[in-house]
């Protein structure tokens, strides 16, 4: 599933990555939301089981793909984000990701506790309602950018398929075939300081990051 047509990747991405002062600051930009989210979710999923881990980090790729819709679609700047502003998307963006991947819905008030003590960290001074209001008025603002379709591939769906079918195929050991997997999870996670995800299916994602590893590991 690709989100933008090769004529809008060309329009409103491809001049961000052309020369390396643009590539510089929308990786900076990216990494500053990303982080954010990882804040979040680190905050959420403090006491989470091994089996849980694989959602967060679905979570986090569903968000930074809403994320970067609704700036693109709605023609909004990195640049034009203060620091609430930016918290408040993120927020909003991790909000509807974690309903979009558990098929579950999440209590407000806990989650808005949540980016209080972030604001906190930030030293900023908002009314926990007042981040409650934000993060629903925005979570509203996202549904209506995206037509309120929040169906979204992520590449860990192919996890369990791939593990499969080396473990059938692969007669490598057990140490080498744990390495393959970390690298994995290393180069999806990294594919999504890009935006490559608007313009590439996941399923296109999940290839290229195995394709890298073919090429970094070629005497396995």
């Amino acid at each position: 599933m690709a989100y933008l047509t090769g004529e809008d990747w060309e329009k409103y991405i491809l001049p961000k990555l052309n020369d390396d002062e643009s590539f510089h600051e929308e990786l900076n930009q990216i990494k500053k939301c990303q982080n954010i989210m990882l804040f979040i979710l680190g905050k959420m999923f403090k006491n989470a089981k091994p089996s849980q881990i694989k959602t967060k980090q679905k979570i986090l790729y569903c968000s930074m793909v809403f994320y970067y819709k609704y700036i693109i679609f709605n023609g909004i700047s990195h640049k034009d984000l203060d620091q609430i502003e930016r918290l408040i998307i993120c927020s909003a963006c991790i909000f509807l990701g974690c309903k979009a991947i558990t098929q579950k819905a999440f209590n407000i008030q806990n989650f808005s506790s949540i980016i209080y003590e972030s604001l906190n960290n930030l030293n900023k001074m908002l009314l926990e309602e007042e981040i409650k209001d934000g993060i629903i008025q925005k979570e509203f603002d996202l549904l209506s950018s995206f037509g309120f379709d929040i169906n979204i591939e992520v590449p860990y769906s192919y996890f369990s398929l791939f593990q499969n079918y080396l473990k059938k195929c692969n007669e490598a050991k057990d140490y080498i075939l744990s390495e393959i997997y970390d690298l994995l999870n290393e180069y999806v996670q990294n594919s999504m300081l890009f935006p490559l995800y608007l313009h590439y299916s996941s399923y296109e994602i999940f290839l290229g990051c195995i394709y890298l590893i073919k090429q970094k590991k070629k005497n396995i």
